[in-house]
């Protein structure tokens, strides 16, 4: 009867009740048995209960830092905690039980997702940043960890996605590269304009040459013109002179008597 109360009590979880052996016989064998599995069980039940507190907490603090979802091995989704709700704007009862293709953007190609696939299954942890689709149709970037959980013949039972919102610091990078891109256009406008700059200064200054070179000609032709015009006026102030003389020197000679006329063009030869 004392052993069946004790059975009892251990099958109730009874652990404080004393188990007194007053024997040595076989009874008092049996108890102590008992109360040494007792213990044994008392305190495996302690530790399962620290492990239960501390998973416990580990959960508490993944769920405040983290967005978290777990799917089975067909990805259908069976965990989400509140910051995957809050985040993709689902909720639970629309979430667990529906395929984790809900959430796809169309961003990713097939390769992107059978790779992932392929990893996990394989027992390994997948790393990446993915682009889903919330429900009101926002993209959302995260930076995502999807462990395999392993059971026995360590082959995946259950895979836990981790996942941290990142579509702020992706839309920066986004605007970056846009303003970058905007910016080697402008350089190139830029460089455009300058070598168009370049070009009308240098025809602006063969202008300028030539227009320098005609007024250097013009100024040669007028000094070399100015004498010319001056000789041209002399020479035909003497030809009119020498032909006045001439035109005298012939009327002198007409008066003249003959004797007198070998003289005048000895006179005449000398003089002129």
């Amino acid at each position: 009867q004392r052993v069946q109360q004790v059975f009892k009590e251990i099958m109730d979880k009874n652990y404080h009740t004393p188990i007194q052996v007053e024997s040595n016989d076989e009874m008092g064998v049996l108890l102590t048995s008992l109360k040494e599995m007792r213990r044994q069980l008392m305190d495996a039940e302690i530790a399962e209960q620290a492990a239960q507190s501390v998973l416990l907490n580990q959960k508490f603090a993944l769920d405040q830092s983290a967005v978290v979802s777990a799917t089975d091995l067909d990805g259908v989704i069976n965990y989400v905690n509140q910051g995957m709700l809050d985040l993709m704007g689902y909720s639970k009862e629309e979430m667990v039980g529906s395929s984790h293709s809900i959430l796809k953007s169309g961003v990713h190609d097939d390769t992107f997702y059978r790779e992932m696939w392929e990893t996990i299954a394989s027992g390994l942890v997948w790393k990446g940043e993915v682009c889903d689709r919330a429900r009101d149709g926002r993209m959302i970037w995260t930076d995502t960890t999807v462990v395999p959980f392993l059971g026995e013949e360590m082959m995946p039972v259950q895979y836990m996605a981790i996942r941290h919102d990142i579509t702020l610091i992706k839309e920066s990078e986004q605007r970056i590269r846009e303003e970058q891109e905007r910016t080697i256009e402008a350089n190139q406008e830029l460089q455009h304009s300058m070598q168009q700059l370049k070009e009308a200064q240098q025809k602006l200054v063969e202008s300028e040459k030539m227009a320098s070179l005609g007024g250097l000609v013009a100024g040669i032709a007028h000094e070399i013109n100015t004498p010319a015009g001056a000789i041209y006026s002399a020479i035909h102030e003497v030809h009119h002179s020498y032909t006045t003389l001439l035109t005298n020197l012939i009327q002198i000679l007409s008066l003249l008597p003959s004797e007198l006329k070998p003289l005048y063009y000895e006179l005449c030869h000398k003089t002129l």
